[in-house]
C-alpha cells in the first residue's frame, strides 16, 4: 500500500484562508470512494444519535471523520490522468454491481472532475507555535499514482498553497522521494530522489544545497 500526500506548511493564522479555498473547490455530493464515505458517515450518525449528539448539518458536511482523520473530495480541471483514473474506478464499481448513479457526474460538462476521498490531517511543524503541517493523503494506490502524475492536481495544491500563504509545499512520495512544488510565494519543481539525503545531518544537507547553488550560479545569472 502506497499513500502519497501533499504537505503544506502554513501559518495557523491562515487556516481560515485554506478552509475558504477548499470549500470553494470541494464537491460534497460525489466521492469516488463513496462506499467508504457512506459507511463511515452512517456509522458516525448512529453513534451521535445514540449519544444524543447533534447531527445538524452533518450530512451536508464536506468532510467526514474516520480513524482520527477527515476526508474531502475536490473539484478541479481534468487532464488525461484524471480522466483515466475516473474511467478505471467507474468500470471497477460497475463490475462490483454498484449503480451508475454512484459515479455518474464525476466528469463535469465544464471539463472539470471530482476526485476523492482525500484524507486530511494537521500535524505540528517542528517546535513552531506559528506554523502547522497540513497533510492531504491519497486513499488508494491508484490515487497515489494520480497525485504523482497529474499536473491538474499538482496545480490545485499550488493554488491552495498560494491562498494559504504557505511557507513551503511538497509532495511526499514515500520511499520514492519528495517533490517541492511551492516555496515562499513561488511555484517550483524540485525533486529530491529517494531517501539517501536523510543520511546527511541537517547542516550537511544545507551545505550541499548551498554548494550546488554556487556551482550552477552561471545558469541563474544568464
Amino acid at each position: 500500500m502506497i499513500r502519497y500526500s501533499f504537505v503544506i506548511v502554513a501559518g495557523k493564522d491562515n487556516r481560515d484562508k485554506m478552509e475558504s479555498f477548499i470549500n470553494d473547490y470541494t464537491d460534497s455530493q460525489v466521492c469516488l470512494d463513496s462506499r467508504i464515505v457512506e459507511a463511515k458517515v452512517e456509522a458516525q450518525k448512529k453513534y451521535m444519535e445514540k449519544n444524543d449528539g447533534s447531527i445538524n448539518d452533518y450530512s451536508d458536511s464536506q468532510y467526514y471523520s474516520g480513524a482520527g482523520r477527515s476526508g474531502l473530495s475536490i473539484n478541479l480541471p481534468i487532464d488525461s490522468f484524471v480522466v483515466d483514473y475516473i474511467r478505471v474506478h467507474a468500470d471497477r464499481l460497475a463490475k462490483e454491481g454498484f449503480k451508475k448513479s454512484i459515479y455518474e457526474g464525476l466528469l463535469k460538462e465544464n471539463n472539470r472532475a471530482t476526485i476523492g476521498c482525500i484524507y486530511y490531517e494537521e500535524e505540528p511543524f517542528d517546535d513552531s507555535t506559528e506554523f502547522v503541517k497540513y497533510q492531504f493523503s491519497a486513499a488508494t494506490n491508484d490515487m497515489s499514482r494520480l497525485f504523482e502524475k497529474s499536473s491538474s492536481i499538482r496545480e490545485w495544491f499550488v493554488k491552495l498553497s498560494k491562498a494559504s500563504h504557505a511557507k513551503i509545499s511538497y509532495m511526499n512520495l514515500e520511499s520514492e522521494g519528495n517533490r517541492i512544488i511551492y516555496y515562499n510565494n513561488k511555484e517550483v519543481d524540485i525533486f529530491l530522489n529517494g531517501e539517501s539525503y536523510f543520511d546527511l545531518e541537517i547542516d550537511e544537507f544545507c551545505s550541499a544545497i548551498n554548494t550546488f547553488s554556487i556551482a550552477v550560479k552561471d545558469y541563474f545569472d544568464g
